[in-house]
């Protein structure tokens, strides 16, 4: 035994009242058998390390140190009853269980990249005064964990940022079993940067035009999941007042990674400056807040425009659809002046797969681009990608090029009909500044290049020119930023 530290190898308490042991002001270190009889309370002042066995009876230990105390050890360690009364807080250094409840009356309990797991499925479970969960990892690895199962009612997460400001989240099943519920959170610049990219890759806050969304969306990232496939609930979202900044009448959507893109908002949400909840929710996953003015937009799941003799097949396909209107298909030749083709009614609201399409009887000659414009109840407009068509006469030469919108530093051509031979391709902006030229060798009627060097041509219109031995043909596109 030393002054200042407290090692054991084997010891069974069997008071059944408060035990207080003096030298617990800086380290308990179990390397033994630790076993405290049923009701036992047991106060630590320093840090708690557990190398061997901690049996869990009845017991209750309270952190009540005056400085950040630490759960360690190399040893499984769960808690049957935890209490933290230290308003510097403590600190989690290995994953840690609680087997019925989890007192928080003064100070942070910080996750730091673990995982606590809470076994009780009651609401009164976890309980707070002053005190409140940090989780702010913002590679997702600080996770609560809570074995809710199928039990009805408010299980409140008292989570607060790292500034203590109080952000409780809110899980209330509705129906089934939800099993194990798994939490994540963290805050981001104003610019919603970092974006997740783990367990689940976020790769987008864009609208349906490519353009930057970030100001629209609340300053954090949640990433929920739940064991129990049938799980229905009701969550609520709080955010902080900083992260809500310039985000007004807020509505929560969820990344779905099947489509890489946004689903459409739950209906019947409800909100306050700084919280939204959402009802019966049964697919988890990462969730981000968005005004309702400026939702995140939802993803199609396909959207083709494809040759077929002299028409051309324009087909599309939504995975959800919420106070969807109509959709209306335009075409245009030159990024400037848009055709409307047709008007078709949208579903309105709808959770599955709907396939549309429609036939332009009437394309334009040359290359055509189609777009989808979506019109909800409100009158709000968004745009698909553009899809191009080609109905250039045959041996005459053409240029198309892809993705379209095409996106600086993924720009591929397509040259139809060159002969054999080295060829300019130049980029140039609609001053005629020259942004890009390169040789690049044609061997074949019909070849696929990729144009390096391109991440720094900016966006917006621009001309792509060829110049080979049967002259020089000219194509317009869209650029976007990566």
């Amino acid at each position: 035994m030393q002054i200042g530290k407290y090692t054991m190898k084997t010891l069974i308490f069997i008071l059944s009242t408060l035990l207080i042991v003096p030298l617990l002001q800086a380290q308990l270190t179990n390397n033994g058998n630790l076993q405290f009889h049923d009701e036992t309370t047991v106060a630590i002042k320093g840090d708690f390390v557990n190398n061997g066995v901690f049996a869990d009876s009845s017991q209750t230990v309270i952190m009540n140190g005056n400085t950040v105390q630490s759960i360690s050890g190399s040893a499984a360690t769960g808690f049957n009853n935890l209490t933290l009364i230290n308003a510097s807080g403590a600190q989690l250094q290995r994953n840690v269980f609680v087997t019925k409840t989890l007192v928080l009356e003064n100070g942070p309990l910080e996750i730091n990249s673990n995982t606590l797991t809470i076994l009780n499925d009651q609401t009164t479970a976890i309980s707070r005064t002053n005190g409140y969960i940090e989780c702010e990892k913002t590679d997702n690895s600080s996770i609560v964990a809570w074995q809710i199962s199928s039990t009805v009612g408010s299980h409140i997460i008292p989570l607060a940022t790292s500034t203590g400001e109080y952000i409780p989240f809110t899980v209330n099943v509705t129906s089934g079993d939800v099993g194990l519920f798994t939490l994540s959170t963290y805050p981001t610049a104003s610019d919603n940067m970092p974006l997740p990219v783990s367990p689940v890759t976020v790769t987008h806050l864009f609208d349906y035009n490519y353009i930057d969304n970030s100001s629209n969306v609340a300053d954090r990232f949640w990433h929920l999941t739940k064991s129990g496939a049938g799980g229905v609930a009701t969550l609520t979202f709080t955010i902080s007042t900083t992260e809500a900044a310039g985000v007004s009448t807020m509505i929560a959507q969820r990344w779905n990674e099947s489509v890489q893109g946004w689903d459409a908002p739950l209906p019947e949400q409800t909100a306050t400056a700084t919280s939204v909840t959402v009802p019966d929710v049964s697919s988890f996953s990462t969730w981000a807040l968005a005004s309702s003015d400026n939702p995140l937009p939802v993803e199609l799941l396909t959207f083709t425009a494809e040759k077929n003799d002299e028409t051309v097949l324009v087909s599309w396909a939504t995975a959800t659809e919420t106070n969807n209107d109509y959709f209306v298909i335009e075409k245009t030749s030159d990024f400037v002046h848009y055709n409307e083709v047709t008007q078709i009614d949208a579903a309105g609201n709808s959770n599955m797969l709907i396939n549309y399409s429609v036939t332009d009887y009437q394309p334009f000659s040359g290359v055509s681009y189609y777009r989808l414009q979506q019109t909800d109840f409100s009158g709000q407009t968004e745009y698909s990608q553009f899809a191009a068509v080609n109905f250039d006469p045959a041996n005459q030469t053409s240029v198309m090029v892809y993705p379209i919108p095409a996106t600086a530093g993924e720009l591929n051509i397509r040259l139809n009909n060159f002969s054999d031979g080295p060829v300019l391709i130049e980029i140039t902006d609609m001053q005629g500044r020259c942004r890009y030229s390169k040789m690049f060798e044609v061997n074949s009627p019909d070849m696929d290049f990729w144009l390096p060097d391109t991440e720094f041509l900016g966006e917006g219109p621009m001309l792509i020119i060829v110049s080979g031995f049967d002259g020089m043909t000219t194509q317009k596109i869209l650029i976007r930023k990566k």
